[in-house]
Parts: structure tokens; sequence; C-alpha cells
């Protein structure tokens, strides 16, 4: 049976310092991995060395990743991708897996609605009812796709060093950890911006912090609700939102915007499941 273990996000700290859960398990989770390419359900030699190709794959682009992030980039001058997930449910440590994974580009201030990354993805479990009605993805639509770790290796070039940024952003980070940890015994290094997060910090006296009530507070054209690449446009333009408020409070870059979140810690707790 797999292990349940991930890296937990922290989110105040803009993912430097995400904590492994079940740490004691983490010396054998080389041994592991070499479990899992062992030929236990009578796979092809050709599949167990696609396997171990990804799980290398994933180990070095990782790595390169996390040497190449600059963390006392100017906020406006930062690259950013704004990334949501559609799952088959709501909790990962319970089997609930990733359907669709999308994305899309900042730079320069702008959202570039022409770099954008979406794909759906093999869950190999069945999706919920309630799942399939929200994001309106069903099993026949994602038998055969490519499975996550497979699309992972792809997300990871799109994104390259550049800063995350997600709405409950670790909700997200918790699907995708988990499997990174799982097959390469890695996790995401970059910088992460969580909008819920920030949000809840700058605007404390607001009582809707749905991605639905602030896109409404912005006067934010909702389409594409409950997809992975709408959602992620949806994201992007209240970032650029958020992101010109912190300027208007002298927060310029990715340091002091962890400062802010740690000084505002206190009062800025309670992070939801899933918006």
């Amino acid at each position: 049976m797999p292990l349940s273990y991930f890296y937990e996000t922290d989110c105040f700290n803009l993912n430097r310092e995400a904590r492994l859960t079940n740490a004691a398990f983490h010396r054998l989770i080389g041994m592991i991995n070499k479990v899992f390419s062992l030929d236990l359900h009578n796979r092809t030699n050709n599949h167990d060395q696609e396997e171990k190709n990804i799980t290398k794959g994933l180990l070095l682009k990782n790595n390169d990743i996390a040497a190449r992030i600059d963390w006392t980039m100017a906020l406006d001058k930062a690259s950013y991708v704004v990334f949501d997930t559609e799952t088959t449910g709501l909790y990962p440590f319970r089997g609930d897996k990733i359907i669709e994974l999308g994305c899309v580009m900042i730079e320069n201030g702008c959202v570039q609605r022409d770099k954008t990354f979406v794909e759906l993805i093999d869950p190999q479990r069945p999706i919920s009812s309630h799942a399939s009605y929200l994001t309106g993805i069903t099993d026949a639509m994602v038998a055969g796709k490519r499975t996550l770790p497979a699309v992972l290796l792809d997300f990871l070039d799109f994104v390259g060093n550049r800063v995350l940024v997600a709405h409950s952003a670790s909700f997200d980070l918790a699907f995708l950890n988990k499997e990174l940890g799982r097959v390469a015994a890695t996790r995401i290094y970059n910088p992460v911006i969580d909008t819920y997060l920030l949000a809840r910090c700058l605007l404390g006296e607001f009582c809707d912090f749905s991605l639905d009530g602030l896109a409404e507070l912005f006067n934010i054209k909702v389409k594409g609700r409950h997809t992975a690449l709408g959602d992620s446009l949806i994201t992007a333009e209240l970032f650029l939102k958020l992101l010109a408020l912190l300027k208007d409070q002298g927060i310029t870059t990715l340091h002091d915007l962890q400062n802010y979140f740690l000084a505002q810690k206190n009062t800025c707790l309670g992070l939801p499941e899933h918006a």
C-alpha cells in the first residue's frame, strides 16, 4: 500500500519551509521507489523503464528549478504561473486524484492568454458524481490520458523557475506534492503565493474570500468556473489586483512579501480546503 507522505506547503513562508509528513519514512523513499518499479503487476519491461525515466526526469528537472530560483526578485519584474487543479474529490490522502491541471503565465504585469498549459489526467480511479457534475469531466474523458507523473514533466517545463500562484494553494499543492513525493522523492520548490491568503491579509474586513466572492469584489469576469484553465485565468486577474495593493503598501520583493505574511500570520489564519 502506498505511503501517504507529502510535502506540506507553508504559504506564509512562500513555500520556503515546506514540511515532510511521515518524516521517519523519508530515508526509505529510495527503497520504496525501487519497490514501485518492480514487476508486481506483470507490467512490461518497457513500462517499467518509462516509469524510471519519468522519476529520473522529475528529479533532474526539479533540482535544476530549485537551483535557479531568485528569492530577491522584484514582484513587478517577476514572471508568474497561475495554476489550478480539478480533482476526483477533496481528500488526497483518502485516494482522491487530479483529473485536470491548467495554468497561465503572467509576464510584464499582464496575463499572457496565449501562454497556457492544460491537460486532462487519468486518475486511475472513478470520478465522483459530484466532481463530475461540478467540473464536467467524466470517466470517459480521462480514460487513456496520461497519468499525473508524466504530465508533471511537461508542467515543470512550462513553469521553470517562475513564481507559482494559486487560490487556496495548499489544496492543489497537497495533490501535486503527494504524487511527486511518491514517485521521485521531491516536491515543488518554486515560490508559491496563495491569493486566498493574500486577500485575507490585505482585505481583512471583507467576508467572502472565495474565488467567486473576490471576483465580484474586483469586477473580474467569471468564465469557465470549475475548469482548471478557467479558474487559473480568474485567479490571474485577481492576483494582479492584489499585486497593485501590495505595491501601494511598499511591498515590492518576494522577501518583503514573506515578511509581510509572517507579520500578519496571527490575523490571517484559517485556510479553507478548497475554493
